[in-house]
């Protein structure tokens, strides 16, 4: 996934991690948006509800990722015919993708045709903020009462910040409880057996980690005689933010620095010229893809499972692993995959710390068309409610009891069918083709959540030794990112209309350009100074010192 980053750390992080969640609800007259006392215009109102009327059948659009092929069994899928038939629905896909969901939707809002629900990750953005005005969008209820799921998650207190003029105008998509549980967001995954043959020992400065990538590109790693491997590639072009967790951390994660006295975005820290320009060291040297910035969806999955890559930086969950294994499993190998593969961290800064990810519980939310009524917001809103339960998350998790599961005390022990190709246990997608969207609508899961013994019988015991142990190893000997999770929430209107802009894509000219890195990004700065890079620093600092926030 894509994401929405933060940072700082202990106390303070915890108890914000339990800000986001979400609520909803509502009444609204979407038809009659009018203007509130302070000039934005108000989507959707909230002031009468509306009776609902659950006895017509309403069509509900969804924008997210490949969502395209989650509603192929449509009539053979029984937890889609489940979930619509509950709610009388009948769930529409609109399909985005990783490479271009920020766009699409904002293409679909130009052209008035947003989907009904969406997911995306903007808030506190200028983009978010437009949307409001513009009535693009569709506040929640005031009254979420009637969705005790939705309120509970609604009702943290640190969630209270994230109104807009005292209304919510999207639900957090909880990710994780605790920030821990982000640790396998970042990484990078390794061919050993590569390493192996070139008498590589595992890497621990920057330059092993070089050495090694060069090699991968030198060595004729994959023995075909042929100079046509490369060292490290990305999974898709925006995790150069994972080269760049050693020397800037905070940029992997959108967190504020402290730096000079004063709360400053990452990307104006005089660390990220240090970190450039180490990203530059690796591409100019040929240990970093040189296509990467043409990377799109899978290709650098792809390129690591063909024998082109001997390095992948991606996330390293149990379930990024898997999809590795499959998109492994479709070309000749004489190794298997969990043989051949190794998760490393990235590797250290000059002082010797490594870190590993943290973020909020969520990195992402769901928004509403404003063309959502008030029927139709409610039957959402129930929908939501009902996959936010205990009831709810144990269907999208394991399916239905007595036939996919069944408890044995407090066990869970699954029956799905084992796939014949891998020897593991059917993914839940693979047997209802819906859970894929349906139990990402209302939150982002991590697999994280099964049980043992479900992990083990769905993923096999060799990926999940590998993960553990990779967890073990980063949580006990890297440090969460610095992260000031009070200034990251912060909303100012220049911090985000700054906060907005695509980074990536001015760091990737840095990168593959031919000047000094740091005269090109101090001329990116200026360019940011011209879109209020300074109003945004002033106001936040004006605000944290109102609010006694300190670094």
């Amino acid at each position: 996934m894509e994401t929405k980053k933060f940072g700082k750390l202990a106390t303070s992080a915890v108890s914000l991690l339990m800000v986001f969640s979400l609520a909803a609800c509502g009444g609204g007259k979407t038809e009659e948006a009018g203007t509130t006392n302070d000039g934005t215009k108000e989507s959707g109102g909230t002031k009468a509800e509306t009776p609902a009327d659950d006895s017509k059948k309403l069509d509900i659009s969804i924008g997210m990722w490949d969502a395209d092929k989650a509603f192929t069994n449509r009539d053979s899928d029984e937890l889609l015919k489940k979930v619509e038939g509950d709610f009388n629905i009948t769930l529409k896909p609109k399909n985005v993708s990783w490479s271009d969901y920020q766009e699409k939707f904002r293409l679909w809002a130009a052209a008035d045709e947003l989907p009904d629900i969406i997911a995306n990750d903007m808030f506190n953005t200028a983009t978010y903020n437009q949307w409001i005005e513009q009535g693009i969008i569709r506040p929640l209820p005031d009254d979420l009462s009637k969705y005790p799921n939705v309120k509970k998650v609604m009702d943290q207190p640190d969630v209270q910040p994230l109104k807009v003029n005292g209304k919510f105008y999207m639900i957090p998509r909880l990710t994780f409880d605790s920030t821990d549980e982000w640790v396998m967001e970042r990484g990078l995954v390794v061919r050993k057996d590569w390493m192996k043959k070139l008498n590589i020992d595992t890497p621990k400065t920057y330059e092993d980690y070089k050495n090694m990538l060069k090699k991968f590109v030198e060595g004729d790693p994959d023995g075909n005689g042929k100079k046509d491997t490369v060292g490290a590639t990305l999974r898709l072009p925006s995790f150069l933010d994972t080269v760049l967790m050693p020397e800037i951390p905070q940029y992997s994660n959108e967190g504020w620095v402290y730096e000079d006295g004063k709360w400053m975005p990452s990307v104006a820290s005089a660390k990220m010229v240090k970190g450039l320009t180490q990203v530059r060291d690796l591409y100019a040297s040929g240990a970093l893809d040189p296509d990467f910035p043409l990377l799109k969806n899978d290709d650098g999955l792809e390129k690591f499972a063909q024998n082109k890559a001997g390095a992948l930086f991606s996330q390293i969950s149990i379930a990024k692993l898997q999809n590795m294994q499959t998109i492994w499993a479709k070309y000749d190998h004489d190794v298997k995959f969990e043989d051949a593969v190794e998760i490393l961290p990235v590797w250290p800064d000059e002082d010797g710390n490594t870190y590993r990810f943290v973020q909020t519980s969520f990195w992402s939310e769901s928004y509403f068309s404003a063309k959502v009524d008030d029927a139709k917001m409610d039957r959402i809103l129930k929908m939501y409610d009902f996959l936010l339960s205990p009831e709810g998350d144990m269907l999208v998790r394991y399916g239905f009891e007595g036939k996919d599961y069944k408890k044995e005390g407090d066990k869970i022990v699954v029956t799905r069918p084992v796939d014949a190709k891998t020897g593991s246990m059917k993914a839940l997608k693979d047997v209802y083709p819906s859970q894929q969207v349906i139990a990402m609508v209302a939150r982002w899961r991590e697999d994280t959540y099964l049980e043992d013994s479900v992990k083990r019988m769905q993923f096999g015991d060799a990926l999940v030794d590998k993960v553990d142990e990779a967890y073990k190893k980063l949580t006990s000997e890297a440090k969460p990112i610095p992260t000031a999770f009070d200034i990251k929430l912060m909303s100012t209107p220049a911090k985000d209309k700054v906060m907005g802009i695509k980074f990536v894509d001015d760091i990737t000219k840095v990168v593959i350009g031919k000047e000094d890195p740091a005269k090109m990004w101090g001329t990116v700065l200026k360019g940011y100074e011209a879109k209020g890079l300074n109003e945004a620093i002033k106001e936040v600092n004006d605000k944290a010192a109102e609010m006694g926030i300190k670094p």
